[in-house]
């Protein structure tokens, strides 16, 4: 299942812009927001984008590492 982040457009963003922001592909936009490339978004509109999967830091058992020969 994936999930999705909102963010709400403001006044001077462009769809490269909040591309690059949010770091998703203007494609990633557009075909989930069900945008095309001329659509002027209003202030205060909600765009709807992929979260980042959330990766978690585990530390290692320092006695599970291999030994060198």
């Amino acid at each position: 299942i994936e999930e999705y982040a909102t963010y709400e457009w403001r006044s001077g963003d462009s769809i490269p812009l909040v591309a690059r922001k949010l770091g998703v592909s203007e494609e990633t936009l557009i075909r989930l927001n069900m945008l095309d490339r001329d659509t002027q978004l209003s202030q205060n509109s909600i765009l709807r984008y992929p979260r980042r999967p959330v990766v978690k830091a585990v530390a290692l058992d320092p006695n599970a590492l291999p030994t060198s020969v």
